[in-house]
């Protein structure tokens, strides 16, 4: 996290202004840059696209101010320049088209393209004082208007607002690096425009799903992502390459820049057969800043002619979490990240119910949806499953089902619930 510091506000003799680097968990600060001896508010920060650079929103200077990294992911920056503005700035965030916006408190939004040279233009104006600023998960900027607001047809009324300018804005990527793997595409039998997420049991046809990780790599570092996709499943694309199960080992690899960086797919027993379980290994290009790898699977046949599942229960697309290991000289030195590993539900004839496969299905009507009861409660989403004693834990799996204990305490482990 990081922070403005005004020090003579904390007893210190000189008034220095500093920005900092907090730890959330500890609570323990240090200095990322000195801004010299001068009194100020800090009222935003964002850090170019690049990682490289923090801009900093400086109420009285009047000016937005460009800290330098001393290196790719430090902790300490170096001053570089202000960005003069014909009005105190408050938030700011950058556009995917490489400019910068600075919310300021006239009620403007000002559009700074960073150079040298520095050009700044009015991009909107006419709105109540503008404070906090935000970007979204959908992109948009979200930025707040204080004391009045200004609404489109002329109405001015006392009360603040927040406005939402869409699309394009760019989430602030050089706090920290992320890693996250999501669905994102899969059959929609039910037409509710969503992925399904509730399977039919022994289908006499192969299903497709595909799920995508993303790698924020804002600190630069070198990593190799692992993850295992179970033996139900036949991994047939990476990205937009073809993989052809064969009985080599690997069964696929490539470094094509399109996929920024190593990609190598091995079948776990190294051998090409209806039991063996996928491995991915993804070395992301450390200079690309949101590297995406999307892994398009379809379920296995099964001897009996059926396609996976075949029975009841979670239908699992990764076997354990997928995970981001630090590299020093090739050599794995410790785990980053893990993202938990994707899950469906599987249910028998889910066509009783045709209007919804998605998270609230309820297929036997016990109350449980199914994609809980598979993935998370491991109780049988096909089993009507009541909750005699109303703790929210299904009776099936329930270490007390007549009396109401939510938390499963078993302190002596004897498979009773203390409340029994």
């Amino acid at each position: 996290m990081y922070a403005g510091r005004d020090c003579d506000r904390r007893g210190a003799v000189t008034d220095v202004f500093e920005i900092i680097t907090v730890d959330p968990a500890t609570g323990m600060f240090s200095v990322f840059t000195s801004l010299g001896n001068f009194d100020d508010i800090l009222d935003g920060l964002y850090f170019g696209p690049s990682g490289s650079e923090l801009f900093l929103a400086m109420i009285g200077a009047l000016a937005v101010t460009v800290i330098d990294r001393d290196l790719p992911g430090a902790r300490t920056g170096t001053f570089n320049r202000d960005i003069l503005l014909p009005s105190p700035p408050n938030g700011i965030a950058f556009h995917q088209d490489g400019f910068l916006v600075s919310t300021n408190t006239d009620g403007t939004i000002s559009k700074i393209v960073p150079g040298p040279p520095d050009t700044v233009s009015v991009l909107a104006s006419g709105g109540g004082r503008n404070d906090l600023s935000q970007v979204g998960p959908d992109n948009c900027l979200y930025t707040s208007q204080d004391f009045f607001t200004r609404y489109d047809d002329g109405t001015v009324t006392g009360e603040s607002s927040v406005v939402r300018i869409c699309p394009d804005f760019i989430p602030s990527p050089g706090v920290g690096d992320t890693f996250e793997k999501e669905l994102v595409d899969g059959p929609d039998e039910d037409g509710d425009g969503e992925i399904d997420v509730v399977v039919d049991v022994g289908q006499g046809f192969s299903t497709v799903y595909a799920f995508k990780m993303t790698f924020n790599n804002a600190t630069g570092q070198n990593v190799l992502i692992k993850d295992t996709v179970p033996a139900e499943w036949t991994v047939t694309m990476i990205d937009d390459a073809v993989v052809a199960v064969t009985n080599q080992n690997p069964i696929f690899e490539t470094d094509d820049e399109n996929m920024t960086g190593l990609v190598s797919v091995f079948q776990a027993n190294k051998k090409a057969n209806t039991k063996s379980a996928t491995k991915i290994l993804w070395n992301p290009d450390a200079n690309e800043l949101g590297a995406m790898l999307t892994v398009e699977l379809e379920t296995r046949v099964r001897p009996n002619r059926k396609f996976a599942p075949t029975s009841c229960g979670p239908l699992f697309l990764n076997s354990g979490p997928a995970t981001v290991f630090e590299l020093e000289d090739n050599q794995k030195r410790g785990v980053l990240f893990q993202a938990a590993p994707l899950c469906l539900a599987a249910v028998e004839n889910p066509s009783a119910n045709p209007g919804d496969r998605g998270p609230e299905a309820d297929t036997d009507g016990d109350g449980f949806p199914d994609l809980e009861e598979a993935c998370a409660l491991g109780s049988d989403p096909c089993l009507f499953d009541g909750d005699a004693d109303g703790d929210t834990v299904p009776d099936s799996v329930d270490n007390c089902p007549f009396a109401a204990n939510p938390n499963q305490t078993d302190g002596d482990g004897n498979g009773v619930g203390d409340a029994c």
